[in-house]
C-alpha cells in the first residue's frame, strides 16, 4: 500500500466515526456509572480526606475520551470554524484554511 493512500486513510474523519461513536458510549456510560456510585455513596465518600479528589480524578478521566469522541464526531463546518461564526458577523464570505494548510508553528 502506498503511503500517501495510508495518512489519506488515517486522517479521513467519515473513518472514524464508527470508532467515535463506540468510545462515546462507552465512556458516557462509564462516566455515568461513576457519578451514580458517587451520588449513591456521598455520606461515605465525604468521610475520608481523599476519596472526593480520587472520585473527581475518576469522573474527569472518564468525561476525557467522551469529549474527544464528541469532537471526532462533530461534523466539519463548511465555511467557518466553530466559535468564528459568533465572534465575526462576516463569517459566512470569509474563507479559513484546513488544519492540514496550516504551518506546524501554529500549533506548537
Amino acid at each position: 500500500m502506498n503511503d500517501e493512500v495510508i495518512l489519506q486513510t488515517a486522517y479521513a474523519a467519515d473513518r472514524w466515526s464508527d470508532f467515535g461513536v463506540g468510545m462515546a458510549g462507552a465512556a458516557a456510560a462509564l462516566a455515568g456509572l461513576v457519578f451514580v456510585a458517587v451520588s449513591i455513596n456521598l455520606s461515605e465518600i465525604l468521610k475520608y480526606r481523599n476519596l472526593p479528589g480520587r472520585a473527581a480524578q475518576t469522573l474527569m478521566l472518564f468525561i476525557t475520551p467522551l469529549l474527544a469522541a464528541i469532537f471526532l464526531l462533530v461534523p466539519r463546518p463548511a465555511r467557518c470554524r466553530p466559535g468564528l461564526g459568533t465572534a465575526r458577523r462576516r463569517c459566512r464570505h470569509r474563507r479559513f484554511p484546513d488544519a492540514d494548510q496550516l504551518p506546524l508553528a501554529a500549533f506548537g
